[in-house]
């Protein structure tokens, strides 16, 4: 199958389309898993075996063409192009070879251990695991967040209005993720939420991640139901009117989990406190950090993503060509297609800028 990435430089006009629907659970028709370059592993690294993990991406996206920025190496070529940026290239290495800190975890390299499935009627949230992580307030365990590493062109739907479509908006930012780093990041989601196969929508080859949609309902629909012998129980009614179906909140015996009615738009409160919802609201400010001083450290050892919150506000429009990570959060849901694997949605936590290298 067509390895789907698209670069920046590329120009062509050819396309290619994979519907969800389309996709069918065991089949082979998967994007092969990418091989850690070498250089990004240490003597002592132990990478998870997720091989059993078929990654199935889904959407539209263009032709390869002999510029893309597919991997590291391609990556860290294109920095170095720029007189001063080889403090970049460290920064890259930083981010791509840590496992992360606390509840943040960077799914291609981290173990298996630091992130597992939580299990609703509704789909798999993936939080941290409680033996090795303080609990909420409300005694629940913490939303595992992802960070995944990449570059963008330009961030128009991250602020204001956002991105509408189909009557209702969200802020969304979408990165063009490293071949060999996003599909371990994948498979390493599958495995943790107990999946085989595991689809993800990869656009113009590219990965987005969103908020809540605007003004989406804060409650679902709730009633007790008095049976025969007078016993109770609750039904479930699935807020239509937001792409995140599990964010809808109720109360009751089958309280979807971390549905925060109180949940105010200080989005960045959630990176100080290593507390984050399963998704941020419309209304909420996406943090967006300035990791642009050369002497901050990402490196093990160095805590820098338990320091995010020490990093000034980026205030600007993100440039052109600019490497960054995202910090989100993932659950997984049937598509209530026949055989079509369960899929991914992508919230979005937080980002950070690292730099521009054109």
């Amino acid at each position: 199958m067509l390895n789907p990435q698209r670069s920046i430089l590329s120009s062509s006009t050819e396309a290619i389309t994979v519907h969800l629907h389309l996709l069918r659970r065991g089949c082979p028709d998967s994007m092969p898993h990418g091989e850690i370059e070498p250089s990004l592993i240490g003597p002592t690294t132990v990478l998870p075996d997720v091989s059993r993990v078929k990654i199935k991406p889904y959407g539209t996206w263009f032709a390869l063409t002999e510029d893309e920025i597919r991997r590291p190496f391609e990556l860290r070529a294109k920095i170095l192009e720029k007189e001063g940026n080889e403090w970049l290239v460290r920064r890259l290495r930083e981010v791509l070879t840590s496992e992360g800190h606390g509840v943040i975890v960077n799914p291609a390299r981290a173990p298996l251990a630091r992130a597992q499935g939580l299990l609703s009627p509704l789909g798999t949230y993936i939080v941290a695991p409680p033996s090795a992580n303080p609990s909420r307030s409300n005694g629940g365990p913490r939303s595992t967040v992802f960070i995944m590493t990449g570059y963008i062109t330009s961030a128009p739907f991250l602020k204001g209005g956002g991105f509408y479509v189909d009557g209702a908006s969200d802020h969304r930012v979408s990165l063009w993720p490293l071949e060999g780093e996003l599909q371990r990041s994948m498979a390493y989601i599958g495995a943790v939420s107990q999946q085989n196969d595991i689809a993800f929508g990869f656009t113009n080859g590219q990965v987005t991640f969103i908020t809540k949609q605007k003004n989406s309902r804060r409650t679902s629909a709730y009633r007790e139901r008095g049976s025969a012998n007078g016993s109770a129980t609750a039904n479930q009614a699935q807020d239509v009117h937001t792409p995140l179906p599990l964010l809808a909140p109720r109360h009751g015996p089958m309280e979807p989990y971390h549905a925060d009615d109180d949940e105010d738009k200080d989005a960045k409160r959630h990176t100080t406190n290593m507390d984050y919802p399963v998704a941020l609201r419309f209304e909420s400010e996406v943090p967006v950090f300035d990791a642009s001083n050369r002497d901050f450290s990402f490196a093990e050892g160095a805590s820098g993503w338990g320091r995010l919150h020490e990093l000034p506000e980026y205030r600007k429009d993100i440039p052109y060509a600019t490497l960054v990570t995202i910090g989100f959060t993932a659950f997984v849901t049937d598509p209530k297609y026949a055989s079509s694997p369960w899929k991914v949605t992508t919230p979005l936590q937080f980002v950070v800028v690292h730099g521009t290298f054109v």
